[in-house]
């Protein structure tokens, strides 16, 4: 069960006050992560001290190695118990032999240590949701987390990332493909499950090679119905025009209903890219290039514009638009860079290119001009940053993922892969559950560092509201129905102080963002949680244990430390990622917990790892433990775009 949200009754005018601050400080595109935020999560293992290690499913139940761990017991008992061999003249069977009596006292260590881990308490759980085959499905994979800048993070980019090398991308794309295997063998009600659409993102997507990104497909199709699905594909420009536009040949051969593109413009002065290291990356002529060749293949094409950049000017970031409008893009997605002293990206290191930087009334005034640039070219607003062709949005070639990952009333999200994120909600008891998976894939998903947050009563809530807003507007009445309560009765002072504002608009039972609340859409998420969810610090999660490793955070993925006392600490998660599975973005949601004022940091832990030590044991006997192993042992891979 989750933990009841303390809740406060805060006036009218403490929220305005609130949401006054909160509109000087950086806007970071929190909404298009969604309630909760990575620091608001727990360790889906849920493990405190004392307690047996286990992993989360789907349906969010705590499945406990108890019966593992019984098992590697009786397997070491019988071992230690049968006589030793006497010595013989066959030299293979003495080895054998020889290395089974060096092996006996590491037995009788590991009879012990399991004997006391099973001895203590079990901290399963039952199911928190039931799946329901009748939502729509979307998928979400992220290949690897590999890309190849010149520059680090490309310079504003806070998604962890490694530099592209293609054996061990070929080992975490294996690894991929073993999980989805995986997660089918331990959650069948998913098997044959129509899925609206699958979505290849996170790092440089299109880094893999074709036949790689077509054999994932294929893992996904035996096992799901995408016969309807729209398939989409992440890169930057140039990689789409590789081996002769091979990507873009696998792309159209696919047994799927639409498929589409997504490529990280970002900008086309050749200056801003070379100061970006992206200047290679592929400028207006290839995109030009690009879009005609997709649409002989029947491919809608989508590009992602960055403004607000250090100096630009409002001219720069008009003819950038209108640039990519020439260029034939189907969809054009604007996002404000976000960069700050204190982010963590290279630039945000440079202080003259920080003091460049817009204040957010003069970038909110750019996002209303290039907003009405695109209105007039004759595109129609479908999110808070997407942009479609009127022709394309009307009819049957309408881009389908980003709206539907926003309906969370009718769709549930699975992803796979490293960062990826997982989504399940229950109408009928009205619950749900949020999964995100860890950087390294080494261990089965949900546990571990992987981390879990089980959402009811007011915290359901906050998930539809953060989650809709994205579309720009919903139905109260849709809200109403999905969490059987009025929404004007529970956000009555962040309506006020939002209205008042003139951040969000209500009309006919629509709640919207208005233009300029689009551009503030981060303080408006921060306005609606900070009037339900006031979480004690730890919430859910205990000390952590003395003298263990914990994992910390750093712009490329995991550290491991030791750590001699317990300490407060955030988990370490710092990406932006949403249901788009980690699409490419300016800035992200880096790590800043003086900027959460709206969320006390859960405490992250992990265990001491003994347990894994118990298993190398028995896999070096007769290979009876190999079979306990996870499905591919992965490199920490990392990523971009």
């Amino acid at each position: 069960m989750t933990d009841p949200l303390p809740t406060s009754a805060p006036s009218t005018e403490a929220v305005a006050g609130e949401l006054a601050a909160r509109l000087v400080r950086p806007q970071r595109h929190r909404l298009l992560q969604g309630y909760p935020s990575l620091p608001q999560m727990r360790l889906a293992s849920a493990r405190t001290a004392g307690q047996i290690e286990g992993r989360r499913t789907l349906r969010g139940a705590l499945i406990t190695d108890r019966a593992r761990l019984t098992e590697h017991l009786a397997f070491l008992e019988r071992r230690l118990a049968a006589p030793p061999p006497a010595p013989s003249a066959d030299p293979r069977e003495e080895q054998r032999r020889q290395r089974d009596e060096m092996l006996r006292p590491q037995w009788a260590s590991a009879i012990e240590q399991l004997g006391a881990q099973l001895s203590l308490p079990d901290p399963a759980e039952p199911p928190f949701v039931e799946l329901d085959a009748t939502r729509d499905l979307l998928v979400g994979v992220i290949p690897h987390t590999q890309c190849t800048p010149r520059v680090e993070g490309c310079g504003f980019c806070t998604f962890p990332h490694d530099a592209p090398d293609k054996r061990s991308r070929g080992r975490a794309i294996a690894g991929v493909e073993d999980e989805i295997v995986a997660l089918l063998q331990s959650s069948p009600e998913l098997r044959d499950r129509k899925v609206t659409a699958v979505y290849f993102g996170g790092g440089t997507a299109n880094l893999a090679a074709p036949d790689q990104i077509a054999r994932l497909f294929a893992a996904l199709a035996a096992r799901f119905d995408v016969r309807g699905a729209e398939v989409s594909l992440e890169g930057i420009p140039k990689l789409f025009t590789s081996w002769f536009h091979a990507p873009l040949d696998m792309l159209a051969r696919l047994a799927a209903g639409r498929r589409r593109i997504s490529m990280g413009i970002q900008t086309f002065d050749r200056a801003v890219l070379e100061r970006m290291g992206r200047a290679d990356f592929g400028d207006e002529k290839l995109v030009r290039k690009l879009v005609a060749r997709c649409r002989a293949r029947d491919i809608t094409t989508s590009g992602d514009l960055l403004f607000g950049l250090p100096g630009q000017t409002l001219a720069a970031m008009t003819d950038d638009v209108d640039r990519a409008i020439d260029a034939g893009l189907d969809q054009i997605c604007l996002y404000h860079l976000v960069l700050h002293e204190g982010l963590g990206t290279a630039w945000s290191k440079d202080p003259a290119l920080v003091a460049a930087m817009p204040d957010n009334e003069t970038a909110c005034a750019h996002w209303l001009a290039l907003r009405d640039r695109l209105l007039g070219a004759g595109f129609v607003q479908t999110t808070v940053t997407n942009f479609e062709r009127k022709e394309v949005a009307k009819g049957d070639r309408a881009f389908v993922y980003e709206r539907a990952s926003f309906s969370p009333e009718k769709t549930d999200g699975v992803g796979f892969g490293p960062l990826s994120l997982s989504v399940f909600v229950d109408r009928v008891q009205r619950r749900a559950v949020k999964l995100v998976r860890r950087k390294d894939l080494r261990s089965p998903a949900w546990s571990g560092h992987d981390l879990y947050f089980p959402c009811e009563g007011d915290d359901l809530r906050l998930l539809f509201v953060t989650r809709s807003l994205a579309k720009g507007s919903f139905d109260a009445r849709v809200y109403a129905d999905f969490c059987g309560s009025d929404l004007a009765h529970d956000f009555p002072h962040a309506i006020a102080a939002l209205t008042a504002r003139g951040l969000i608009a209500s009309t006919d039972d629509v709640l919207s963002l208005t233009p300029r609340g689009m551009f503030f859409s981060d303080a408006v998420v921060a306005t609606f949680v900070a009037e339900k969810a006031r979480p004690r610090a730890g919430r859910g999660c205990a000390p952590t244990p003395r003298s263990r490793s914990r994992s910390s955070w750093t712009m490329t993925g995991w550290a491991e430390a030791s750590v001699s006392e317990p300490k407060h600490r955030p988990p370490p998660w710092a990406a932006d990622i949403d249901s788009r599975a980690s699409r490419e973005r300016p800035g992200g949601e880096h790590r800043d917990d003086a900027d959460h004022e709206e969320v006390q940091p859960v405490q992250a832990q992990v265990h001491a790892g003994r347990e894994l030590e118990v298993v190398e044991v028995c896999a070096g006997v007769e290979g009876e433990g190999d079979r306990h192993r996870p499905p591919r042992a992965l490199e920490d891979p990392g990523d971009q775009q």
